[in-house]
């Protein structure tokens, strides 16, 4: 039987409130109803439901064991409710309709992907749109307040005193090379002044891991001079896996690459580069809702 399509569901807050409170007139009071109305609305759910809730007690009342098992569940539904009504209030006080999150797609990790799962799940009424731009072009975005968060690698320096830049954790980074260089790679160790000899791609001069990648390079007394500079890491990548030379990219986007041999890490004998995955937001626009995805972000990634 359909018991819900003939019950007014606050009879089951009366209940509720009836079995906490362990007296008809007190759960009056609380409810600001009469007693006769807190009783007739028991009565009513009693026979629509066709058991005894309550029985009389010295002091007021007391459940049944009907009524013990009906109120383990009223209790969770209600407790549901009240969460669900209190997140449409504040979506709608603070009428958040949509994110933007500019990520570039190879960071798009099975921990971002559940952590975007999970907000969905619980702000379902809350437009998730990502944004695969590079650095520079994202970053304009973020100042233009055209995306509400940005995760990126490298990231760019601004001037927006409102933009908030945090690191999530570290990336390692070194120099990968399709088969054409696999008995390169077969090499303990590769010299810097060595690798200098072959066709290299590397970031931007004016990036901190350019800059990290020549400081160690001159402790070497080497210099690379590369055929190709990029910001881009797909560009990057798809440039290596081409064989166009040896490039410098982040081990994590390339992982699947290494292990099934479709690119081979190439061991330089130099320090290894490591950077920062990291997160920036414009601060003025955290609400309560973005900062819980901003947390979520930070920890979980």
């Amino acid at each position: 039987m359909d018991y819900l399509s003939s019950i007014d569901l606050n009879q089951f807050t009366i209940f509720y409130e009836t079995a906490n409170c362990s007296s008809i007139s007190k759960t009056a009071l609380k409810l600001n109803k009469t007693q006769s109305a807190v009783s007739k609305n028991i009565k009513s759910l009693e026979e629509q439901l066709d058991v005894q809730l309550f029985k009389r007690a010295s002091n007021g009342v007391q459940l049944t064991r009907e009524g013990k098992a009906l109120y383990h569940y009223v209790e969770k539904s209600l407790s549901v409710l009240n969460s669900g009504t209190k997140i449409l209030e504040e979506i709608k006080e603070q009428q958040i309709s949509s994110i933007t999150i500019g990520i570039l797609s190879h960071l798009s990790s099975a921990n971002f992907i559940k952590i975007i799962e999970k907000f969905n799940k619980k702000y379902p009424s809350v437009k998730i749109f990502l944004i695969d731009k590079d650095s520079d072009d994202m970053m304009k975005l973020l100042e233009k307040k055209e995306i509400d968060i940005m995760i990126d690698t490298s990231l760019v320096e601004t001037d927006d005193a409102n933009i908030k830049i945090e690191k999530i954790k570290e990336l390692s980074g070194g120099f990968v090379g399709n088969n054409k260089f696999e008995e390169l790679a077969r090499k303990r160790k590769v010299l810097a002044n060595e690798l200098s000899y072959y066709p290299v791609l590397l970031p931007g001069e004016t990036t901190s891991t350019r800059k990290l990648i020549d400081s160690n390079f001159r402790r070497r007394n080497t210099l690379l001079t590369p055929i190709v500079t990029t910001n881009t890491t797909l560009l990057a990548q798809s440039l290596i896996e081409r064989g166009v030379g040896i490039g410098w990219i982040v081990y994590e986007c390339v992982q699947a690459e290494i292990d099934e041999k479709k690119l081979f890490k190439i061991n330089v004998d130099v320090e290894e580069v490591s950077i920062p995955l990291s997160i920036a937001y414009q601060k003025q626009n955290v609400n309560s809702v973005l900062a819980e995805l901003i947390s979520e972000l930070k920890s979980n990634m």
